[in-house]
């Protein structure tokens, strides 16, 4: 595993251009460095993969609506990333301003660096080029988040920007776009980048009435997403239901708008690409051979309900698992068995979740959830 996440590293470094390496230090220097990161406790210390990134640094091309041109980041420990480049998923790493509490070319009113104080990730993906990407959706639905829907701003992405950076067709670029083997590859593949805010996964909140009110936020902010911005986000999941937090205060945040689709243009969408998603959390009828769409409300909200019986069932309390969690199975599970597994689940008209001990609450809030379940896939 750790042969595979250094040559995933080699591979990024070689792929995304203006990635550059740390700069170079004094002797004296880079050996206190060295000397911090290899030991521990005086003792010899593995560097672990996540920190393969740190003090790299990225440029590329930003405007604040004042000015415009190129601006530098800091990277620091690398939060996600897929198995290897060219899986799925984005790669997502902790961010800072070059400037480090100098002086900036990218001054707020204050004077001061404008991400000053900013919690920040950066977060690159390699979509198909013409594809609505994320960052216009997330644009999109804060831009409609005004007078009574002002709300709903502290449950989405803070996002500060974004950038695009097309493949050279050479290097490692070229060999990325020759394995990236889907119908959509003649259209060419591009790098996309944000800036975000950084927000948290849902396993770190401090306890389950935390951890229910991410949820609840999530969903409602998913309602109003669907309704008011006439968008279906179809890739819901523990790894996009997350959480900020705001003067002492949680606010779930409903993430990852890379799957998300204008409902307008549902019925237009090639079959193929309907059936996506993060597959223990996907409805059921997604995972039958035949299904070909297109996706609605009704298979995100079902997508809901598998993200708490997971939390309520597979863990004890907020990230710890028990020891035999009943759904674990169907991680790496197929679509046969999770069509099996789930439409069973759907049609029990006397369903009793195997929540642990210590969960009760979840226990009573996934009886009434499959019940509505229930009556509406019985209907």
């Amino acid at each position: 595993m750790a042969e595979q996440r250094c040559h995933f590293i080699q591979e990024l470094l070689e792929t995304i251009p203006n990635l550059q390496p740390p700069p170079p230090q004094d002797s004296q220097q880079l050996a206190c460095n060295a000397d911090s990161q290899t030991k521990q406790n005086g003792k010899e210390r593995e560097v672990l993969p996540s920190e393969a990134l740190q003090g790299y640094l990225f440029a590329f091309d930003y405007s604040d609506g004042l000015q415009s041109g190129r601006r530098t980041v800091i990277l620091g420990r690398l939060l996600f990333q897929p198995t290897d480049i060219n899986g799925r998923g984005p790669i997502v790493v902790e961010v800072h301003c070059d400037c480090q509490g100098h002086s900036c070319d990218w001054k707020g009113s204050n004077g001061r660096c404008n991400w000053d104080g900013l919690d920040l990730i950066v977060k690159i993906r390699f979509p198909a080029a013409g594809r609505v990407y994320e960052e216009e959706i997330i644009r999109h639905l804060l831009n409609l988040a005004a007078g009574p829907h002002t709300w709903v701003c502290n449950h989405l992405p803070n996002l500060l920007c974004s950038f695009t950076i097309p493949f050279d067709g050479h290097g490692v670029q070229g060999k990325l776009q020759n394995k990236l083997d889907d119908e959509e590859i003649h259209k060419g593949r591009v790098i996309r980048g944000s800036i975000q805010e950084r927000i948290f996964p849902i396993w770190e909140v401090e306890c389950e009435f935390e951890e229910a009110q991410v949820v609840y936020d999530a969903f409602q902010c998913h309602e109003w997403v669907h309704d008011i911005g006439r968008v279906l986000h179809r890739d819901i999941s523990m790894n996009n239901v997350m959480f900020r937090r705001i003067e002492g205060k949680i606010y779930g945040v409903l993430n990852d708008f890379d799957l998300a689709t204008c409902i307008d243009d549902l019925d237009r969408t090639p079959t193929s690409k309907h059936r996506t998603g993060t597959r223990p959390f996907m409805a059921y009828e997604q995972h039958y051979i035949n299904w070909n769409g297109p996706p609605r409300y009704r298979h995100d909200a079902e997508s809901f309900f598998y993200l708490i019986l997971i939390l309520g069932c597979d863990y004890s309390r907020p990230g710890k698992k028990v020891k035999d969690p009943p759904f674990q199975a169907w991680i790496n599970g197929g679509d046969e068995y999770l069509f099996d597994k789930k439409s069973i689940l759907c049609t029990n008209g006397k369903f009793s979740p195997p929540t642990a001990t210590a969960r009760f609450r979840y226990r009573i809030w996934l009886r009434k959830i499959q019940l509505m379940l229930f009556h509406g896939v019985t209907s």
